[in-house]
């Protein structure tokens, strides 16, 4: 397969650099297509349509009503997103953590949800042993991410 791309004429510049992203991702390994799963939904399907499709930016800015240049910076951002050590460390931590801490870090770090609108909104249960009210519950909600945090920290270092 990967010769057949290398066979293929490209002579347009889109082209191109849709060929380079799809080598960029293909040389990813397991671990790295693992590390997608810390995506928002929106962009995992994106990149599924670029890199398993073969979908052009042109494609895509018609499918989503935005300019190529719009299209263009959610694709690097997605990619850097998906090659962030730190979101890395947060799957390799993830069966580490509890499912009421899994909910709250897909909510705060995958979907970008502040910690304040997630307690406002009652996304996410109280933790055991809070108090009632929005402010507190935000409070107790930033001591839960912390303790994420430290986890993650904890499996990130070298031993």
């Amino acid at each position: 397969m990967a010769l057949e791309m290398l066979e293929t004429p490209i002579s347009d510049t889109e082209q191109c650099s849709t060929f380079n992203k799809r080598l960029k991702i293909r040389a990813l390994d397991r671990a790295a297509w693992r590390a997608l799963r810390v995506l928002s939904p929106q962009e995992r399907s994106l990149l599924r349509l670029v890199f398993q499709r073969g979908a052009s930016e042109r494609e895509l800015a018609a499918l989503l009503g935005t300019s190529k240049t719009s299209v263009r910076r959610r694709l690097e951002h997605a990619v850097e997103r998906a090659t962030d050590p730190a979101q890395q460390a947060l799957v390799t931590a993830w069966r580490q953590l509890s499912p009421y801490e899994q909910r709250l870090a897909y909510l705060h770090r995958v979907l970008g949800l502040s910690i304040r609108r997630i307690a406002h909104d009652r996304l996410i249960g109280p933790p055991p042993g809070s108090r009632e009210g929005a402010a507190a519950r935000a409070s107790s909600l930033r001591v839960v991410m912390r303790g994420i945090d430290r986890k993650v920290l904890r499996l990130r270092r070298p031993v």
